[in-house]
């Protein structure tokens, strides 16, 4: 997973993109997994080689030199959007949630058009 994201970085950088938002999963890099409780950690840490291989994604992001925004949602689901989720900072968040790719894909759009976000990672979940 490492080698294509390095891949897309380098194409980004060689015709001008200068911006990239990444999903990834939420408790998949060892700040994210800090505002996780000791329970979720534990679940987490029984994926320790999917843990690896994002975490070395989520280095590679962050030392591209690019302007980033690591979107960290828990379960994808088909649903419809409901235009009402919660992102950023908040107290209780799970791995257990969940997110409609619809409102997903409203947010990075929104994220990108509205400068949010900038050199850091955002949860979300509906």
């Amino acid at each position: 997973m490492v080698k294509p994201t390095e891949n897309i970085l380098l194409a980004m950088k060689q015709v001008g993109v200068t911006r990239v938002e990444i999903i990834t999963g939420f408790g998949t890099s060892p700040a994210s997994r800090q505002q996780l409780s000791l329970g979720m950690r534990a679940v987490i840490l029984g994926k320790h080689p999917m843990l690896v291989t994002k975490e070395k994604q989520d280095k590679v992001v962050r030392q591209s030199g690019l302007d980033f925004t690591i979107i960290q949602p828990p379960t994808l689901t088909f649903g419809p959007a409901t235009h009402a989720y919660r992102y950023g900072d908040y107290p209780h968040k799970s791995i257990r949630g969940s997110i409609s790719r619809a409102d997903l894909a409203e947010f990075m759009i929104t994220n990108l058009s509205e400068n949010r976000y900038h050199q850091e990672s955002v949860y979300i979940q509906n």
